[in-house]
């Protein structure tokens, strides 16, 4: 999954049955996305061939412009396991939710592993329909943090073999040119705005997928100390208290209005209407900041672009800044699979720790293990500074009760049609209240 994960909303293909079953002792084929063979449930077995195991996956649907390092990391499967099948279904992003709740209904239906968005891992599990993966050898390697995301009731249900990370993207020429320094909190972070716009530049490029990073930042970011010591309580008491999570989300909202009012972002680019893509005006030079994923890193390096940039932490509070992460590849179990064993083998291979590195590497990623060595792309590495040091929030965090992503979905959909931050965060405390009450 390239850094997009179950979470975003960058475009994605339609939703298409990949229509090859191959042998994984076969040269690899890969359409998806993702690090499986891709198949036809429907295969007749060649009888002058001994019986493989077919295991099934469902995940999300991608492009295959990172076919080659997918095909590297299958090949090292294929010699290892060449005893079974594995057919892969990609879907779209916006139709995976909905197939898989209606998979996950009937023991019979269950795919035998399936990517599990984190912020649907407390139902399924209290549903009993997740495996417990306890026995995966990589659990030790996970990062604290990473490993709690993975885990309900201190048990493991999903493992995941990458972390996409957003942050802000800098154009490092033109900060050294208007003599501006990397901000570090939000205070500089505004100065730094204001130094642009006074020249004519509009400093922020941004879609709406980075407004709602910004907005998860600020709401989940615990008031005055160090995120790692003090986001649990602060999570409890966002649980515990409607009031406190409504003033969380309206400080973020209040945040994106003062950045629309004063021009620091171009709203026609956020909601996609201006003649470039928000990433195409970075990419010209013309901005000295961007907030997106470190996925976009290879493709920006690749590009030649003519000038340095470096991937920071979010400069939008008062203290340290944050990365927001999301679990890219959540890998689970069916509890009612025929072949857990299997199925687990194979999730086991795929969280192995050369694997999590290549995986990682070539998809702009960070890798979730707790001693991984740095990203090979050195642009990103300023973001592994703030995950080391426990800088970091989760964007789906698995201990908050409430459905943020959807509540913030819903309140941005008023802020672009010109609602300030009062009505925006009133629309998502409505959603949140509406959906934690189904």
């Amino acid at each position: 999954m390239r850094g997009r994960g179950l979470l975003s909303g960058n475009d994605k293909p339609g939703p298409r049955r990949l229509a090859l079953v191959l042998l994984i002792a076969l040269n690899t084929f890969f359409l998806s996305g993702f690090l499986f063979h891709v198949g036809n449930r429907n295969m007749e077995y060649d009888d002058a061939l001994p019986r493989k195991t077919l295991i099934t996956f469902l995940g999300i649907q991608y492009d295959a412009e990172n076919q080659s390092c997918i095909e590297q990391i299958l090949n090292g499967y294929s010699a290892a396991h060449n005893d079974m099948l594995v057919s892969y279904e990609g879907i779209a992003l916006n139709a995976y939710s909905r197939l898989l709740n209606q998979r996950l209904k009937k023991d019979d239906r269950a795919d035998d592993v399936f990517m599990l968005p984190p912020d649907c891992l407390r139902s399924y599990q209290r549903r009993g329909r997740l495996a417990d993966l306890s026995g995966l050898p990589a659990l030790t390697a996970y990062r604290p943090e990473v490993l709690g995301q993975m885990q309900m009731g201190g048990r493991p249900y999903i493992a995941t073999t990458s972390l996409g990370a957003r942050g802000l993207f800098a154009n490092l020429d033109l900060l050294a040119r208007y003599g501006v320094s990397t901000p570090r909190n939000g205070k500089a972070f505004l100065a730094a705005c204001e130094t642009f716009r006074a020249q004519g530049i509009t400093p922020i490029s941004a879609d709406r997928e980075a407004l709602k990073t910004v907005l998860t930042a600020v709401s989940l970011t615990p008031p005055g100390g160090p995120i790692r010591e003090n986001a649990a309580a602060f999570l409890a008491a966002l649980n515990a208290s409607p009031d406190r999570l409504e003033q969380a989300v309206g400080k973020g909202f209040a945040l994106l209005a003062l950045l629309r009012d004063k021009g620091y972002i171009c709203m026609e680019d956020v909601r996609g209407i201006g003649s470039v893509r928000f990433n195409g005006l970075f990419c010209s030079g013309g901005r000295p900041f961007m907030i997106g994923g470190t996925w976009l890193s290879p493709g920006l390096a690749q590009a030649r672009l003519g000038f340095r940039f470096k991937v920071f932490p979010l400069p939008l509070g008062e203290s340290a800044p944050v990365t927001v992460l999301s679990l890219d590849t959540p890998l689970a179990v069916s509890a009612s699979s025929p072949h857990r064993p299997q199925a687990v083998q194979l999730v086991e291979y795929l969280t192995s720790p050369e694997n999590i590195r290549r995986y990682a590497d070539a998809q702009g990623l960070l890798s979730p293990l707790r001693d991984a060595p740095p990203p090979a792309d050195a642009a990103v590495r300023p973001l592994t500074d703030s995950l080391r040091e426990g800088n970091v929030i989760f964007r789906s965090d698995i201990r908050l009760a409430w459905p943020l992503q959807n509540g913030l979905e819903a309140g941005l959909d008023v802020f672009l049609s010109g609602g300030n931050a009062g009505e925006a965060t009133a629309e998502t405390m409505r959603t949140l209240h509406r959906e934690r009450a189904e």
